[in-house]
């Protein structure tokens, strides 16, 4: 995909999930096109994208309408990701989408155990170590990330690695504070779950992951992201 491309589609879903557009009816194609400085050519394809995404409906006469929450394709990281961090993000879609992660994330970490080859265990190592070693929040959640996107695609599970973007989106979190107190605390359990993998261990995988949810749904606040899972 074009660069000008992604860049109209991220714009544009953005905008689309922070409710920008009034009545749920999109511009015309020319006050985007001034909107954004870019080309007819370019906003044609943009909001295709988006539209294959459920997120509009184009229709003759009518313009292009901007669909409900509901039937917008969830599996879509970017779709996902543009409704965790709008502005009127709804409690209710965060605590779905935590309740999915919840689900996933502890037999991901199972089947990780259980199934993961050596190649891919170096890979859950190798984030480990950055994990412990990040010195502030930022490194942090890079290096956690990396961490569950490893053990994911080490689970084995084509359906699991398929959404291992959405296992992995972050989610509402408390201020910097609490967070660097919680990195204290999540460390021994993600050393936990680290023995676990090492040792095959699935039962204690699955139980360190739920822990280590667990954790991070304590205290969670309305307007500031958390680090994934």
């Amino acid at each position: 995909m074009k660069t000008l491309v992604k860049l109209a589609i991220g714009h544009l879903g953005d905008a689309i999930a922070n409710g920008k557009y009034p009545e749920n009816i999109m511009p015309k194609h020319d006050a985007l096109c001034m909107q954004l400085g870019m080309s007819r050519s370019t906003i044609r394809e943009a909001l295709s994208v988006l539209s294959a995404r459920a997120m509009l409906d184009v229709r003759p006469r009518r313009g292009t309408q901007i669909m409900p929450t509901q039937t917008w394709k969830m599996i879509d990281a970017d779709v996902v990701k543009w409704r965790v961090r709008a502005q009127q993000s709804d409690a209710a879609f965060l605590h779905d989408l935590a309740g999915f992660q919840t689900l996933v994330a502890p037999a991901a970490a199972a089947q990780a155990a259980l199934h993961a080859s050596d190649a891919r265990r170096t890979a859950i190592n190798s984030a480990y170590r950055a994990l412990l070693h990040a010195a502030d929040p930022i490194a942090y959640g890079e290096a956690n990330e990396a961490f569950h996107r490893a053990i994911v695609k080490a689970s084995g599970n084509q359906i699991f690695e398929q959404l291992t973007d959405l296992v992995c989106i972050a989610r509402p979190a408390t201020h910097e504070q609490w967070r660097m107190g919680r990195i204290r605390a999540e460390r021994k359990i993600v050393t936990r779950l680290m023995a676990s993998i090492d040792r095959r261990d699935a039962a204690l995988a699955w139980a360190a992951m739920s822990d280590l949810l667990g954790v991070r749904s304590e205290g969670q606040g309305a307007n500031e992201m958390a680090l994934p899972i």
